[in-house]
């Protein structure tokens, strides 16, 4: 391996424990007492659609509370126990650099014990935070379906100690395999009905961002299209200020920003099969399994179609 892909390989590394810096982030208070309330659960599951804030939230959630925090950012490689027990103790480390024995690295010999040595793993790490203190697992969404990674954490998230809290961002609900502590009042899910922005919290976002002041009757007509969605909102925030849209034009969207964000964003981050199902079925309101494997010629591309509600 040549120096330049080792470094990109370290970098990669970082930046899966590494807290996202935000700045200039809107403080969005009201969810910062919801997570102050909530925060009497052990597990907090923040699930909602992509750039809908979740990561800015959390982020600028501690720094205002001034929690100390280990953040993992979850991607396919956590499908193998061992590279997710190895980065976690990388994290821990870095995050607690007094403390000199590092946590247990999962080798072969546990394979067949992999409940129980997530259960000593995740006590054993917990023993070592201060409290208050907050793990953060980011992108939830990125863990393979059928890995391991989910059991291992509904072992290891199990008799938290009071004083720790685990955060959970994804775009996609809890697996069933949390169902058991959404039973014991172990978890609790803030979803997409809480992370939206309200018409107050709209208002208040384009007052600060805004080099102008918008009248009512505008400021009302950008929350009915973006339906407070946080980067829907900055978008058009944006394009009104490049534009300099007057009302009577407010019906057209920056189509080329929001077309960007979707492109760069969500669409790339999809598996080539998905992609290649999203371009070929782009034009249809509506589909069945079977409709959708004929047109794609894709035997499995009944399981990207979710059911409307």
């Amino acid at each position: 391996m040549g120096t330049s892909a080792r470094n990109a390989g370290k970098q990669s590394s970082i930046a899966k424990i590494t807290r996202p810096s935000v700045s200039a982030v809107f403080p969005r208070k009201r969810l910062f007492n919801l997570l102050d309330q909530c925060r009497d659960y052990p597990v907090l599951f923040i699930v909602s659609p992509p750039g809908s804030g979740k990561t800015s939230l959390v982020s600028s959630y501690l720094d205002s509370k001034k929690l100390p925090c280990i953040w993992y950012s979850i991607d396919g490689g956590d499908a193998d126990p061992a590279a997710f027990f190895y980065y976690m103790g990388n994290a821990a480390k870095s995050i607690m650099p007094g403390i000199r024995k590092s946590l247990p690295l999962f080798t072969s010999e546990y394979a067949h014990g992999t409940a129980v040595f997530s259960k000593r793993y995740f006590e054993n790490l917990y023993a070592r935070m201060p409290h208050p203190f907050i793990l953060v697992l980011d992108n939830y969404q990125e863990a393979p379906l059928q890995s391991e990674i989910h059991s291992i954490l509904s072992q290891g998230l199990t008799e938290i100690p009071k004083g720790i809290n685990v955060l959970i961002l994804s775009r996609n609900e809890p697996p069933p395999l949390f169902a058991r502590m959404q039973a014991n009042n172990e978890l609790f899910v803030i979803g997409w009905k809480d992370i939206q922005f309200s018409i107050e919290e709209t208002r208040e976002l384009i007052h600060t961002k805004a080099a102008k002041q918008f009248k009512e009757e505008m400021l009302r007509s950008i929350y009915e299209k973006t339906k407070g969605w946080a980067a829907g909102l900055v978008l058009m925030l944006q394009g009104i200020k490049e534009h300099n849209f007057e009302l009577p034009s407010m019906n057209k969207l920056p189509s080329k920003k929001i077309f960007d964000y979707f492109v760069h964003e969500i669409f790339r981050r999809f598996s080539d099969d998905t992609q290649q199902f999203l371009l070929k079925t782009a034009f249809l309101h509506s589909m069945t399994t079977d409709m959708a494997e004929k047109l794609t010629g894709m035997s499995n591309a009944g399981k990207d179609i979710e059911p409307s509600r």
